[in-house]
């Protein structure tokens, strides 16, 4: 089982596609959910007595993508639901308000929530919902850092391991990222690095091997399974085996994750 998370601290639950990176939407505004909204979040909400002692407060929120987010804070949950949920039906409404629910009580969640979610929001009811700043990005990341240049080394990976196919996406360092070494954002095709790793006493074959990551994530996209999104596939992590120094890289990855600065290793006689 689990372990329950308590109810009566601030905790904080999302749950929806990756947001885009670089887009930054112009002063978002919170309003109250309308009535039909509320009253079928109110009944699933009823069902988690762990919650009771909680005021259920819905809203509605221009995220930027198809998202439904679950906080708890000052004796009050406040449910915010992206502006697309306007258009979901009760159904659909219901299987989202239980994955934050399950997720904040610390419960398993259900696949058929995750497979009904997933289904809204790719339709186009739901899309055309979204914000219109998400088709917008302003771009705010520096491509060539002081030590490594982002354009040069993904070409060099391209030409070594995708013969050249593979579109140059949109690149960037990161200054806002803190564990996470790398991400890829679909929606705006764009690659990000933490920007520690632009720093000389890291070694090339990480830099090099978590662009490689992130560049498989834009060649194979996801694939849904048991209505859940799966992006590290058995074709991945079968292409993924292919980088050269493969081992060495995954090692420089946990000595990173530790807080320690990796370091290339010694050549012999060195």
């Amino acid at each position: 089982m689990p372990k329950q998370r308590p109810a009566d601290a601030s905790q904080l639950w999302f749950w929806g596609r990756r947001e885009e990176a670089g887009v930054r939407p112009a002063r978002p505004t919170v309003r109250p959910a309308p009535d039909d909204l509320r009253t079928v979040v109110a009944r699933e909400f009823a069902g988690f007595r762990s919650l009771s002692h909680l005021r259920l407060v819905v809203e509605l929120f221009p995220y930027r993508d198809v998202k439904i987010s679950a906080a708890v804070q000052d004796g009050a949950l406040c449910i915010r639901l992206g502006e697309a949920f306007q258009a979901a039906d009760e159904a659909t409404l219901r299987a989202a308000a239980r994955i934050v629910l399950h997720k904040l009580t610390g419960r398993r969640t259900r696949p058929a929530d995750h497979a009904a979610f997933n289904r809204f929001s790719e339709t186009p009811a739901a899309r055309a919902l979204l914000p219109l700043h998400t088709a917008t990005p302003r771009p705010r990341y520096r491509t060539v850092g002081r030590h490594y240049s982002l354009p040069r080394l993904f070409d060099a990976l391209n030409r070594r391991y995708f013969h050249g196919a593979l579109p140059r996406p949109n690149l960037g360092w990161s200054p806002q990222f803190v564990s996470r070494l790398g991400s890829y954002y679909s929606e705006t095709d764009l690659i990000l690095l933490n920007a520690r790793l632009d720093d000389a006493r890291v070694p090339p074959l990480l830099v090099e091997y978590i662009l490689y990551h992130e560049m498989l994530h834009k060649k194979h996209g996801y694939r849904i399974v048991g209505g859940r999104r799966q992006y590290h596939t058995r074709q991945f992590r079968q292409d993924e085996r292919r980088f050269d120094g493969y081992e060495e890289a995954q090692r420089l990855c946990e000595s990173f994750a530790r807080g320690r600065r990796p370091r290339s290793p010694r050549r012999p006689g060195a």
